[in-house]
């Protein structure tokens, strides 16, 4: 069987891009975000999904920052809570602006992921 319409390179590209970041936000055990425009689609998706999400301006910044706890924080680590996480990277990018600061839980130790407009 296949595809009714083949992608192009760049279109390919920014699919995997997206399956590569939703995957490492399922080992998460905090994500940050600072978005210009589109912030009020975040909150009310995060609550949508059932995320636990807070809301803050830091002195000397515009732009909200929404900090969400991600499966690995919780006591009983579940798919389902991933996969709620992962939701949040595809509406980014009707932001004007954003960066997403994640901390990943590997087997031993941890490791950062950084992810912008850009």
């Amino acid at each position: 069987m296949s595809p009714e319409s083949i992608p192009t390179p760049t279109e390919a590209i920014r699919r995997i891009n997206l399956a590569m970041a939703q995957a490492m936000l399922f080992r998460a055990t905090s994500i940050r975000v600072r978005a210009e425009g589109g912030t009020r689609a975040l909150v009310r998706l995060a609550k949508l999904r059932g995320l636990i999400c807070t809301v803050s301006t830091e002195a000397g910044q515009t732009a909200p920052c929404l900090e969400l706890s991600g499966p690995y924080a919780l006591f009983r680590r579940t798919l389902l809570y991933g996969r709620a996480l992962a939701t949040i990277v595809p509406p980014l990018v009707t932001c004007a602006r954003f960066s997403l600061n994640a901390t990943l839980r590997r087997s031993r130790s941890s490791a950062r992921l950084r992810l912008d407009e850009r």
